[in-house]
């Protein structure tokens, strides 16, 4: 008897499941959805999803013949990522790799067997070699990788678009003491990925890019120097409030912690009131919706996992908190666990739980390789060697992604001192989609959008990642099972602007390139800002009130962080403006209007407005005493000629800082503690002059050392 559970059977299990629970949420809405439509849809349905499993794909027949050789008890993994690194539309494989031999990257061929080029491409570093973690930090539509080193430095190779790679990490992002894992991710929204690197010893560190190539480090002053034995991190929007949050692994029951995105350059710590603070020995993270509520779900291994405390899957319960119902659901696993990641190997619509697992400790037996099939109700099921995927060898990473492009996605197991593992899917006749995206305001990989898929009812999300499982990434596609339906009913996009695209009636089994901006699903069709007396007046038109919730108005000044100036709650969608009081003078802002629907925000175009200031003033320096560096902000009502000079207590003339003309607005200069000679000044008082059409102002300030 066929005992496989359908998307219908699957629904109606669901619903009858939160019902006696009392969970009247998202999720059963999308298991009444399911139940009711799907009876009617699947009837006419030609293809039903069916269980598939995986093949091992023999070394010598996939070119990935080689193994990793560790160094005894500094055995803590390998990473690997599928990225395609020449842009030829197939992935390739970079493996990390220590003790002298070189890193690999195997670039794909056209036969489906892998080549290493890591030595011609100049990327094959020979450090004792971490994590592997890939984005394209520049812009310039290719794939740069970081690779972080568990003893010297940690490279950071910019492909420089011709096969072959530059290795491009300053002093800082080079200097991490027993670097572990990484993430990439767009904290604020700027368009240029950031870089969270996770360090055993040290600090961790925050590398936020500058836009022109460069990153500067403010862990510390962001508050996310953790320093716990930290091993990995990931990047979520566990709140669904369209900004991306920090998870953080750390080792030793030190606590993990979850740091909630402010969306204004700020961080704030909420691991121990959302439930997160999990203290174990915590190693990777598995990211994914396995209930289908709407919320992201995060798996952790632990290497303690043959003692009472096991692994731990973190349901979000949709109010900012998380439960562990990893024992009621049979996930807990006990075995030394490592990398680990949902998929949907199966393509019947929700997402599967893959981990790896090794037994490092001396003595202790080998580890299988576990493989649980989401049972579509709220529990899963062990299939592991039916799936064929039961390898005991010394696992580490789990690298996702879909080598073959036949819409099932693939699995790589790196091995240390064996042969790691390329698991090809077993395709089924159950449909697909894959979903490439492509940003334009937004980083050009998509690295944080979230895609939505509704087909037959049921509604399914993934968001590109920047890294996850442990020490690995996923390849940038994002891949939906489409069970027995041959076409997605909409796929919507939000990306990280904000910027909503929308597609209806997508066909199944294909790749679809989604540009940022080409649907524009905008539900704010006009918006201007204009100066006055109060603030700056923002107004707008909307295109449609239907299905709006209400309005959120956005500011940002210059290349900060985006505030929320509307207030927390939603603008009545009745509205067409809003005044923005007490807005500092003397910038230039960018302003956006959001529509908010159940699906989330959707976009206007920013706005700029210059908002002058009122008189001419010459502020204290900040900081004050300092050494060896200061800086001094004025205020110019009109454009003029100005001058603004540094002298000693004696009225000697130290230094110019400015000297000409300026426009309107606040202006800011920079005295280093050095005269006009380049020489260092002496401790004492000094006084700073500025000198223009609208008069002279000068204050006092001391340089200490």
């Amino acid at each position: 008897m066929d005992t496989r559970v359908g998307p219908a059977r699957r629904a109606a299990i669901q619903l009858l499941s939160l019902q006696r629970d009392g969970w009247f949420d998202h999720g059963s809405r999308r298991a009444l959805a399911a139940a009711v439509g799907l009876c009617v849809l699947l009837s006419a349905a030609a293809v039903q999803a069916q269980f598939g499993g995986f093949t091992a794909v023999p070394p010598q027949t996939s070119g990935l013949d080689f193994q990793i050789n560790g160094l005894g008890n500094e055995d803590w993994g390998y990473g690997a990522a599928f990225f395609d690194l020449d842009g030829d539309g197939d992935l390739d494989l970079f493996v990390a790799n220590e003790g002298g031999v070189g890193d690999w990257l195997f670039r794909q061929n056209a036969d489906r067997t892998f080549t290493d080029i890591g030595q011609a491409a100049g990327c094959a570093d020979t450090g004792n070699n971490r994590a592997v973690k890939f984005a394209d930090y520049d812009n310039d539509g290719d794939e740069d990788v970081f690779v972080a080193a568990h003893r010297g430095p940690n490279r950071l190779f910019r492909n420089n678009g011709d096969g072959t790679f530059t290795d491009v990490a300053d002093p800082v992002m080079a200097s991490g003491n027993l670097t572990f894992g990484a993430a990439w991710g767009d904290y604020n929204r700027d368009g240029y990925l950031d870089l969270y690197v996770v360090n055993r010893i040290e600090e961790n560190q925050f590398f936020v890019n500058d836009g022109d190539g460069t990153f500067t480090e403010r862990a510390a002053e962001l508050g996310l120097a953790d320093r716990k034995a930290g091993l990995e991190a990931v990047w979520i929007d566990y709140d669904n409030d369209g900004d991306v949050d920090l998870y953080l692994s750390n080792d030793k029951h030190g606590g993990n912690r979850l740091w909630r995105n402010n969306d204004d350059g700020t961080f704030t710590d909420v691991s121990v009131e959302s439930g997160s603070n999990i203290s174990i020995d915590s190693m990777g993270i598995g990211v994914g919706d396995f209930d289908g509520n709407g919320f992201v779900d995060l798996y952790l291994t632990n290497t303690t996992g043959l003692t009472s405390i096991k692994n731990v899957l973190l349901r979000a319960r949709g109010d900012g908190t998380f439960e562990n119902v990893a024992t009621a659901l049979g996930v807990q696993v006990a075995q030394y666990g490592w990398g680990n990641s949902f998929l949907d190997y199966d393509n019947d619509m929700d997402l599967d739980l893959y981990v790896v697992n090794w037994d490092f400790v001396p003595g202790a037996s080998s580890a299988k390789n576990q493989l649980f099939r989401n049972n579509g109700d709220g529990s899963f099921t062990n299939v592991t060697d039916a799936a064929g995927v039961g390898d005991t060898g010394p696992g580490y990473g789990l690298a996702l992604g879909d080598y073959n492009n036949d819409g099932f996605v693939d699995m790589f197991v790196s091995n240390n001192r064996a042969q790691s593992v390329l698991y090809r899917a077993v395709p089924t006749n159950a449909s697909w989609l894959k979903v490439k995206t492509q940003g334009t305001q937004s980083n050009r990989d998509g690295i944080g959008a979230r895609v939505t898929v509704v087909a037959g009812g049921v509604t399914q999300f993934r968001d590109v990642s920047g890294g996850e499982s442990y020490l690995c990434q996923p390849s940038l596609e994002v891949e939906f099972g489409l069970g027995g339906f041959t076409t997605a009913t909409r796929v919507d996009v939000r990306w990280p602007s904000g910027v909503l695209d929308r597609y209806e009636n997508v066909a199944g089994r294909q790749t679809l390139l989604v540009v940022e901006g080409e649907t524009n699903a905008l539900i704010v069709s006009l918006i201007e800002a204009t100066v006055e007396d109060d603030g700056v007046r923002v107004r707008w038109d909307a295109s449609r009130e239907a299905g709006v919730l209400g309005f959120r108005v956005y500011r940002r000044t210059g290349g900060g962080a985006e505030k929320l100036v509307s207030g927390e709650s939603l603008l009545p969608v009745t509205t067409r403006e809003f005044v923005d009081a007490g807005v500092p003078r003397g910038n230039a802002y960018q302003y956006v209007v959001a529509g908010v629907e159940d699906s989330g925000e959707a976009r206007s175009e920013p706005v700029e407005v210059v908002v002058p200031v009122a008189q001419y003033t010459l502020m204290q320096n900040a900081p004050n005493p300092f050494n060896p560096r200061t800086e001094i902000w004025f205020d110019l009502p009109g454009a003029t000629s100005a001058r603004l000079a540094i002298y000693d207590a004696a009225g000697a003339l130290v230094r110019v800082l400015v000297n000409g003309d300026l426009p309107a607005g606040r202006h800011r200069a920079v005295w280093t503690g050095r005269d006009d000679q380049g020489q260092d000044s002496a401790s004492g008082i000094y006084f700073y002059r500025l000198e223009s059409a609208y008069g002279v102002q000068t204050r006092k300030m001391v340089l200490l050392k």
